[in-house]
């Protein structure tokens, strides 16, 4: 399964361990900005920007399913516009969240809801796709 994961940027580090789980469990992530590095000195901030935006939103749009991680602070709010990507009508996406606490309006749209990343690991593994 291709799987793309949404969260705060500030989770880049901490969210490559599950993804490395996923990987090792026959899925493909396809959430680049796991490995992201700076911007190149070539590039303006907004261009940089306009080009992760778009990388960002080809990848939920080739992706299988959407892993919303709703842990830490957002610093621009773009988890939610990911969110958004993966709800529109006419997706056919499995959309999931993962920790957070008190799921918000737009978290019900999830297919699936899991506390914390360890019961989200052990549902994949139970899981027959790939």
């Amino acid at each position: 399964m291709k799987i793309y994961i949404s969260a705060s940027f500030n989770s880049q580090k901490r969210l490559r361990h599950p993804a490395a789980k996923l990987r090792a469990l026959g899925h493909t992530v396809l959430s680049s900005w796991l490995d992201e590095g700076a911007k190149p000195a070539y590039l303006d901030q907004p261009t940089w920007e306009g080009r992760l935006a778009f990388t960002d939103s080809a990848e939920i749009f080739a992706s299988d399913c959407v892993i919303l991680d709703r842990e830490g602070e957002s610093t621009t709010g773009g988890r939610y516009v990911e969110w958004g990507m993966a709800c529109a009508p006419g997706t056919v996406k499995l959309r999931i969240t993962v920790g957070g606490g008190a799921l918000r309006f737009f978290d019900h749209l999830a297919d699936f809801h899991f506390p914390d990343w360890d019961h989200l690991m052990d549902w994949f593994k139970s899981l027959e796709i790939k």
